[in-house]
C-alpha cells in the first residue's frame, strides 16, 4: 500500500521525492501567489502554502482558526472570496497555491488529517472569528468540498473551525517523539491533538458562535449496523467491520467521503463506491467475489455494505509465512512456501479468468485486495477501479508495483498486476521496477537462485513487467546483478558506484537541499545528520570516498542563511556541528554548540534522535576530538540528568519505540559513553534500566528470534527495533557484565540475520543490521565466523535493492517510491555499512574493535 505521506512527495521527480512546491512551471499557480500586495502585507511560502499576513497585527499563539474547503474546480472562486475578505479586515491567513496541490491534498492517499484544507485564517480573537464566519458564511453557502474530520462544520458551505496552535511549537509526546503543541491554562505544552474528529482542548470554551453547530453536529443520525472495529483508513473513507442489529450477520461496511479520495481523473470516492456497487452487482453469483448487501447514505457519507469474507489478506499471509524474513531458512522451509506460493498464484488467476469471462477487468489486483480464507479459498476485493474491458484503460489509481504503465488497456492491466504479484511472492520488490526496468531481469535471477520454481515461471513477469518500461538511460542500463560478491576489491568498487550516484545527484544550486533524500529533510531544513547535507558529506568521508570543499561551502552558506535552528544530534545543530568539527571547521561547529545553549537546557526529550541523550552524545565526542574539556563536561552534565530522570521510573521519560531513535537503547548508548567519559557508575545503573526497558517491549518469535512490535510488524532495525537494542547492549555489556543481556545475545543476533528486509537504508533496512552485527564481534557466544558470513550474506544481498542511477549505484527510500542518498534512509547509510564490513568501525556509535 502506499505510504500516505510520501506520496504527495512522487510529484516532481520521477526518481527522487521532492517537495510540492518544486513542481515544474508547467503548474498553473492561483495569480494571488505572484499578484501584488496591497501596502503593509507581506508573503512567504513554505512548500505549497502561501502565508500572507499584514504588517503590525500580532497573531496569538493559539486560537480558534477557521478553514476552508474548497473542491479542485471550484478553489480559485473560494480563494478569491475570502481573500477579500481577509486583505479588508486584515486577517492572516495561508493557502495552497494551485489546483495541482488541491488535488494532492485531497487524494486518497493524502494524510486524512488534513484533507480538505485548501485556506486557513487566524483570527485574532473570538471577536474577530465570529465576525468573519457571519461574513464568510452567506458568501460561501453551498460551495462543496471534502469534509474536515477534526474540525467543526459552521454552516453548510465550506467554513470549518478548530482550536489549534498558529505558530509552531512542539512538546514531546507519549512515544518521545516531537509533536506540535498548544498551552495549556498553566503555560505546559501539550500535544496539539489532531485527530479525525473534532475535540477541542478540555480547558477551552466552545464559543457562542460555535454552539448550534455543535449541538447540530451531535444530534447527526447513527449508522443502522453496528460497527465492531476499523479495517482500514484512508482519505477517501474507512473500512470498518459491522454486524446487523437485527440479525447479528456480520458485513463489511465501505465508507466513501464527497470530495475526498481523489484520484489523477478528479473522480472522488463516492464516484469509485458507486462503481463498485455496480460491478459487484453485474458479477453476482461469480466465484471469489463479495455480495452486495446495501447501499446507503449516513452523514453525508456513502456507504456499501458486503458480505464479509472470513480469512487474512494476501498480504498479512505472505509476510507470516516468507521464509526469508528469519535468518538462514532451511530447504525445507524454502521449499514448502514455494509450493504454497505456486498455489496462490493458479488461484488468483483462476479468479481472475472468471472475472475475464464475464468481461469485467478488476484493475486494482494486489496482495491486501485478495483475502486467503481458512481453506485456502481466494476472494477478490475492493472493485472501485473495475471496468467492463470495453472500457478498461490503465486506472487513476493503483498499488506501486502492481499498475500498469501508461498505454496499456483491457484485461492486460490485470494480467500485469498478476505478473507482479508472482514477483513479490518471492522478492517484493517489484515497486523498484518503476525506477529501473532493468530490475525485472535481476530480481527474476534472484528468484531462480534463491526459490525451486520453474524456468518457466519467471516469463510472464519478464513479458508483462518488461513491456511498455520506459528505457534508462544509456549510463544506467547495466543490469544489477543478482548478488554481489564481496571481496575487498568488490567493496571497494561498490563503494565508488554508489558514491558516483550520490554526487550526480548533487543539487548545488538549490537552496533547500544539497542532496536528495527522504521526505523528512523537507520538515527538518536538509541540513542535519539523518536526512540532509551533513549526514551524505559525513558518509562520503569516513567511508573513505572524499572530501568535497564546494558541498562543504553549501553548507556553510546554508548555516547562515537558516539561522539558529533547532538543537538535536540527528534533526538539529549539534549533528551538524559534529560533521563541521570533523572537517575542521571547529570555529563554526563551536558557535553552533553556544547559539543552541538556550535550547539545549529547555530540551524536553532524552532520546538519541533530538533530545538530551544525542546532544550529550555529540558534545562528549566534540569534547574528546577538538580538545575543550568544557564540552566533556558539559556533556557529562546532561548525562547525568538522564540518569536521574531514567532511574526516577518511566513516566519521567516517556521514550517512544524500542531502539536507537527515540527508544530507551539510544539513552542507554549515551550513557554508556558517558560513563567511558569519566562519569560514574551510576550511569551504566541507568543504561542497563533504559536497555531493561526497551527488551521488556521485544518479543520472541517461534525460530528463537528477538523483535521489537510495532502493530502488525516485526523490528529488527536500527532507529526502532532489535538493531538498535543490539548496539547499545554491546556497549553497556563491555564496561558491566549483565546476565539478562548476555541471555538475550543469541536471540538478537538471530533477528539481525534476517535474509530480506524491504528496505536497505540505516534506520530502517539491511544496511542497519549490518552495523548491528558488528558491534557484536568479541561478545561472549558470538562467533566470529558464522558474524562474518551474516555480514557478508547482508552485502551479497544489497543487489536486491541496488538500483543503476547517474553512472553508478543508488539506493530506494522509505516507501520505496523514490531514490534517496541520506544517511538514515538511503545510499548514503549504505556507504556507512559497508564501511563497517570493510574496518570493524561503527559509524557514529561507537570505535573500532578489536579483533579485525
Amino acid at each position: 500500500m502506499i505510504e500516505v505521506e510520501y506520496e504527495k512527495y512522487c510529484f516532481v521527480d520521477r526518481y527522487f521525492y521532492d517537495s510540492p512546491a518544486h513542481r515544474t512551471a508547467a503548474v498553473e499557480r492561483y495569480p494571488l501567489v505572484s499578484a501584488p500586495l496591497p501596502p503593509q502585507w507581506r508573503r512567504s511560502r513554505r512548500e505549497s502554502w502561501v502565508m500572507l499576513h499584514p504588517r503590525g497585527v500580532a497573531t496569538p499563539e493559539q486560537g480558534w482558526k477557521i478553514h476552508v474547503s474548497a473542491t479542485p474546480d471550484g478553489a480559485a472562486e473560494v480563494l478569491a472570496a475570502v481573500a477579500e475578505d481577509c486583505l479588508l479586515h486584515r486577517v492572516p491567513f495561508k493557502f495552497l497555491d494551485s489546483r495541482a496541490a488541491v488535488l494532492a491534498h485531497n487524494a486518497k492517499y493524502a494524510a486524512r488529517g488534513s484533507s480538505g484544507k485548501f485556506i486557513t485564517l487566524y483570527p485574532a480573537d473570538e471577536t474577530q472569528l465570529t465576525r468573519q464566519l457571519r461574513r464568510l458564511g452567506p458568501r460561501l453557502a453551498g460551495r462543496p468540498g471534502p469534509y474536515i474530520l477534526n474540525d467543526l462544520r459552521f454552516g453548510e458551505g465550506p467554513l470549518y473551525v478548530r482550536y489549534g496552535a498558529f505558530t509552531e511549537r512542539y512538546c514531546q509526546s507519549a512515544r518521545g517523539e516531537l509533536v506540535p503543541a498548544l498551552a495549556d491554562p498553566e503555560g505546559n505544552l501539550v500535544p496539539d491533538e489532531r485527530g479525525p474528529r473534532f475535540s477541542p482542548p478540555d480547558w477551552v470554551a466552545i464559543p457562542e458562535v460555535l454552539r448550534p453547530h455543535l449541538a447540530r453536529r451531535r444530534a447527526r443520525a447513527a449508522l443502522p449496523y453496528r460497527v465492531l472495529r476499523p479495517l482500514h483508513f484512508s482519505n477517501a473513507g474507512g473500512v470498518y467491520l459491522a454486524e446487523e442489529p437485527e440479525t447479528g450477520r456480520t458485513v463489511v461496511l465501505k465508507e466513501a467521503r464527497p470530495h475526498a479520495g481523489l484520484d489523477t481523473d478528479g473522480h472522488d470516492a463516492v464516484h469509485r463506491l458507486a462503481n463498485e456497487h455496480d460491478m459487484l452487482t453485474l458479477l453476482a453469483g461469480a466465484p471469489g467475489v463479495p455480495e452486495v448487501l446495501g447501499r446507503f447514505r449516513c452523514w453525508e457519507h456513502e456507504f456499501l455494505a458486503l458480505s464479509h469474507v472470513e480469512g487474512v489478506p494476501l498480504a498479512t499471509e505472505l509476510v507470516r509465512r516468507y521464509p526469508l524474513a528469519g535468518a538462514a531458512a532451511d530447504e525445507a522451509e524454502v521449499a514448502g512456501y514455494t509450493r504454497w506460493a505456486l498455489e496462490v498464484v493458479e488461484k488468483v488467476t483462476a479468479a481472475m479468468a472468471a472475472l475475464h469471462e464475464r468481461g469485467v477487468v478488476f484493475g486494482d489486483l494486489h496482495p491486501n485486495n485478495v483475502m486467503v480464507g481458512p481453506d485456502g479459498r481466494v476472494t477478490l476485493l475492493d472493485f472501485e477501479l473495475a471496468a467492463p474491458v470495453g472500457a478498461a484503460t490503465r486506472p487513476p489509481l493503483g498499488a506501486p508495483g502492481y499498475t500498469a504503465p501508461p498505454g496499456v488497456g483491457g484485461f492486460d492491466v490485470d494480467h500485469y498486476a498478476l505478473a507482479a504479484l508472482r514477483l513479490a511472492l518471492f522478492l517484493p520488490l517489484n515497486s523498484l521496477c518503476a525506477l529501473a526496468p532493468g530490475k525485472v531481469r535481476s530480481l527474476c535471477a534472484a528468484v531462480l537462485a534463491r526459490f525451486p520454481v520453474p524456468p518457466e515461471y519467471v516469463r510472464p513477469i519478464l513479458d508483462r513487467l518488461c513491456a511498455g518500461s520506459v528505457p534508462p538511460p544509456v549510463a544506467d542500463a547495466e543490469a544489477v546483478p543478482p548478488m554481489f560478491p564481496t571481496g575487498p576489491a568488490d567493496l571497494d568498487r561498490l563503494r565508488e558506484q554508489i558514491t558516483a550516484a550520490i554526487l550526480a545527484s548533487a543539487t548545488p544550486q538549490r537552496s533547500d537541499r544539497l542532496f536528495p533524500g527522504d521526505i523528512a529533510q523537507f520538515a527538518e531544513d536538509g541540513l542535519g545528520l539523518a536526512h540532509g547535507a551533513a549526514g551524505v558529506l559525513h558518509a562520503l568521508h569516513t567511508s573513505g570516498c572524499g572530501r568535497f570543499p564546494e558541498f562543504e561551502d553549501w553548507l556553510l552558506r546554508a548555516l547562515i542563511r537558516r539561522g539558529a535552528g533547532r538543537p538535536g544530534l540527528f534533526a538539529g545543530r549539534h549533528g551538524i556541528a559534529l560533521v563541521l568539527a570533523e572537517f575542521g571547521h571547529t570555529g563554526t561547529a563551536l558557535e553552533l554548540i553556544e547559539r543552541a545553549a538556550a535550547s539545549t537546557e529547555a530540551c524536553a526529550g532524552a532520546d538519541l534522535y533530538e533530545g538530551l541523550s544525542g546532544i550529550g552524545l555529540t558534545l562528549l565526542h566534540l569534547g574528546r576530538t577538538v580538545g575543550r574539556s568544557w564540552l566533556t563536561e558539559w556533556g557529562l552534565d546532561l548525562a547525568d540528568r538522564v540518569a536521574g530522570r531514567v532511574l526516577a521510573g518511566v513516566e519521567a521519560v516517556p521514550f517512544g519505540l524500542p531502539g536507537l531513535s527515540r527508544g530507551g537503547a539510544g539513552a542507554a548508548l549515551f550513557l554508556s559513553h558517558a560513563h567511558a567519559e569519566g562519569g560514574p557508575d551510576r550511569l551504566l545503573d541507568a543504561a542497563g534500566t533504559a536497555l531493561h526497558r526497551d527488551l521488556q517491549h521485544a518479543e520472541l518469535t517461534a525460530a528463537g528470534a528477538l523483535h521489537v512490535r510495532a502493530g502488525r510488524k516485526l523490528l529488527p532495525y536500527l532507529a526502532a527495533g532489535t538493531a538498535g537494542i543490539a548496539i547499545a547492549m554491546a556497549e553497556l555489556l563491555r564496561r558491566r557484565p549483565d546476565p539478562v543481556f548476555l541471555g538475550a545475545l543469541p536471540s538478537v543476533r538471530r533477528a539481525l540475520e534476517a535474509e530480506f528486509t524491504v528496505h536497505s537504508g540505516l534506520f530502517t533496512g539491511r544496511a542497519g543490521l549490518v552495523c548491528a552485527l558488528a558491534a557484536l564481534r568479541g561478545l561472549p557466544e558470538v562467533d566470529a565466523g558464522q558474524l562474518d558470513a551474516a555480514l557478508h550474506r547482508h552485502v551479497s544481498r544489497l543487489a536486491w535493492h541496488a538500483v543503476p542511477h547517474g553512472g553508478g549505484l543508488a539506493f530506494p527510500g522509505d516507501a520505496l517510491l523514490r531514490l534517496s542518498h541520506d544517511l538514515a534512509t538511503g545510499s548514503a547509510g549504505v556507504l556507512l555499512a559497508l564501511h563497517t564490513v570493510a574496518t570493524g568501525a561503527l559509524p557514529l556509535f561507537g570505535r573500532v574493535r578489536e579483533g579485525r
